[in-house]
């Protein structure tokens, strides 16, 4: 028997965020949560800066959101059955009476800021909120700002548990990009991806119980969370001088876009290259493709001495603009033939994973246009393959990449959960005893990551010395920046755990900016970088 759980949620108005409105949507449409009050207190009065609250104008004028987090919602269209009781200074006393006898086992607090009126110590459990930014600095009133005035790379959300006891902890931190132009669109992005932090911890709570969910939380001590005067706000000239060096960046990179462009290659190594200890990539040989496309997202399969290079192709006079899936061979001459498309569909196609089961070959392309992950086997190596079967349906996800280990397959895989959310942000792991099945088992702790600077797949997950190691890409600087390798630790089906060894980063070559893709077959390691070159 699930546990049932009793919620009262405390909030400063009845018009709340769109993302707020979808967290608690979530909340509600749960059978097994009843929401027993909606506690409104005082609306907290802070401003920020005159410049900066024109620039917060500007912002919304020039970056149109869609979805938009901070579109405003009734409240009242999800509760309205909900009994709406008011507190403050006054009535602290006698609200908590009220309160007490309706048996509460958690509060959910919509603003880190507000005041919680000791109302912790008359429910069984305690009280979640979230915090928008991370616990070394103050919090900002405008979500987002600290990180895009000071050139940040990400920006980050930490699910926070007070007990009745009053003690304060850490159960999830999730970082997403910061934008380097709009701050509205970095929160935006981290407020979607914030959304599904509280939902899922109280499913946690009923599936397990909380007191095994809370042995993971991080106490966090002498943190004042609630303390209005516990605010970054920038001064006016500050907000000035960093919007304009912005803007004055903005104007070079434009002008310089009338002369260069970005384009993704190949580069390989038949020379021993270990990526466990950080090595550069310095002498690996270029594979440049025409003008017209770009090449990324390489995998390697061997087949009688030769190399063959599965790739994303994309071409960009193409009408629809879609990638497809191309394969191409590589010798140790360094010599290879040009690209032959062997998989197009209307939607985009990227990511060619490869995997060999009873002795069939089968790749996994990305396809999260189409909200599938989709299984083709190959009929006539490399060119013929045929669509199998869809391994997931209705889903958003990226790079889809399996390990089968103990006779179990783990798909590792990058799911948007959210419209508005990043698909960088979160890595999940679903695992099954067959690949051909439409039953996958959703791991435990899932998502397993939540950070844009290593939650995407960037490659196969390798073994070395009987230890598994995982490619990841970081995202935080831009997408596809670089990629880092992850030892895991543990995987079972309840536990996950992995740790970073080795980071590279596009600074071996002043005219490569990324690299998001490695993977290695006996003497041969291939990856793609990002090349800034004349027009």
């Amino acid at each position: 028997m699930k546990n049932k759980i009793r919620l009262a949620i405390i909030g400063n108005n009845t018009k709340i965020d769109y993302w707020i409105y979808k967290m608690l949507k979530d909340i509600v449409n749960n059978q097994q949560i009843e929401v027993v009050n909606y506690i409104q207190t005082p609306k907290i009065k802070l401003k920020d800066p005159s410049l900066f609250r024109f620039y917060n104008l500007f912002e919304e004028q020039i970056f149109k959101l869609n979805p938009d987090a901070s579109e405003k919602k009734d409240i009242q269209e999800l509760i309205p059955k909900t009994i709406i009781i008011t507190i403050d200074q006054k009535t602290e006393h006698e609200t908590q009476s009220k309160l007490r006898s309706q048996n509460i086992d958690y509060i959910i607090k919509l603003d880190s800021l507000m005041p919680t009126y000791s109302l912790e110590k008359i429910v069984r459990g305690g009280i979640l909120f979230l915090y928008h930014s991370d616990l070394k600095n103050p919090i900002t009133h405008t979500i987002g700002a600290r990180e895009m005035l000071f050139d940040q790379d990400v920006i980050e959300t930490n699910l926070m548990y007070l007990s009745n006891n009053s003690e304060l902890s850490v159960l999830k931190t999730i970082k997403v990009s910061a934008d380097k132009m709009g701050i509205r669109r970095g929160a935006n992005d981290l407020l979607w991806t914030s959304s599904t932090l509280i939902p899922r911890a109280l499913e946690k709570f009923i599936d397990i119980g909380p007191n095994v969910y809370l042995k993971q939380a991080k106490k966090v001590n002498d943190f004042n969370f609630n303390d209005a005067s516990n605010v970054w706000v920038p001064r006016n000239m500050f907000v000035f001088t960093s919007i304009l060096k912005k803007y004055y960046k903005k104007l070079k990179q434009l002008l310089d876009s009338r002369f260069f462009t970005d384009q993704w290659m190949l580069l390989y190594s038949f020379s021993p290259f270990n990526p466990l200890k950080g090595s550069s990539p310095i002498n690996f040989t270029k594979i440049i493709p025409p003008k017209d496309r770009f090449w990324a997202d390489p995998f390697i399969y061997e087949r009688n001495n030769q190399h063959y290079l599965f790739l994303e192709e994309l071409i960009y006079n193409d009408i629809k603009r879609k990638g497809h899936i191309s394969v191409m061979t590589l010798n140790k001459d360094g010599t290879y033939t040009q690209p032959t498309c062997i998989l197009k569909k209307d939607y985009h196609l990227s990511y060619p994973f490869l995997i060999e089961d009873n002795k069939q070959l089968y790749m996994i392309p990305e396809t999260n246009e189409n909200e599938t992950i989709e299984l083709y086997k190959c009929l006539k190596f490399p060119y013929e393959w045929e669509f199998v079967m869809n391994l997931m349906k209705n889903i958003v996800a990226v790079d889809t990449t399996i390990l089968k280990k103990d006779n179990r397959y783990w798909m590792f895989t990058n799911i948007q959960e959210s419209n508005g959310a990043s698909k960088n942000n979160e890595l999940f792991i679903f695992y099954s005893d067959n690949l051909l099945s439409q039953n996958w088992h959703s791991h435990a702790q899932n998502p397993i990551v939540s950070d844009v600077t290593r939650a995407r797949p960037a490659g196969n997950i390798f073994e070395f010395n009987h230890e598994f190691y995982r490619p990841s890409q970081n995202c935080g600087k831009h997408y596809g920046y670089a990629f880092s390798i992850n030892k895991i630790t543990e995987l079972t089906e309840e536990k996950y755990e992995e740790y970073e060894v080795s980071s590279i980063i596009p600074d071996w070559d002043e005219n490569i900016n990324s690299t998001h893709t490695i993977n290695q077959l006996n003497d041969l390691t291939i990856i793609d970088g990002r090349m800034h070159k004349k027009k």
